[in-house]
């Protein structure tokens, strides 16, 4: 969208599709740049630029790490929800199965935690 509003070059976004989405991210490498860096973000983009080289300095165009942070942040929770909704449902059924299977079955009553 940067390179089609005339904002970085379209070559240098080709590089970046390219390059960036042949890239294997190495979690150990970016742990190693962070400490160096002391910023997750930095540590990411660092490594990232070792694949995609100069044109890299494109990558987080105007953007700021709370940018790139906060919306991952919205999508893990969304997929976690989903996650969690799906088994919520699952267990929910098989509660209501238990409780017909069960309805007639002879309980001992108590009150009160006695």
């Amino acid at each position: 969208a940067l390179a089609e509003l005339g904002v970085i070059p379209k070559d240098a976004a080709q590089t970046i599709w390219e390059k960036g989405g042949a890239a294997e991210f190495n979690v150990a490498r970016i742990d190693e740049i962070e400490a160096v860096t002391k910023h997750d973000v930095i540590a990411f983009l660092t490594h990232l630029a070792e694949f995609i080289g100069p044109d890299s300095r494109f990558v987080h165009q105007g953007m700021t790490s709370s940018d790139v942070l906060d919306t991952t942040l919205n999508i893990q929770l969304v997929r976690a929800a989903d996650l969690l909704l799906a088994d919520m449902d699952r267990v929910l059924a098989a509660l209501k199965a238990r409780a017909f299977e069960h309805k007639d079955s002879v309980r001992i009553g108590r009150s009160h935690g006695i």
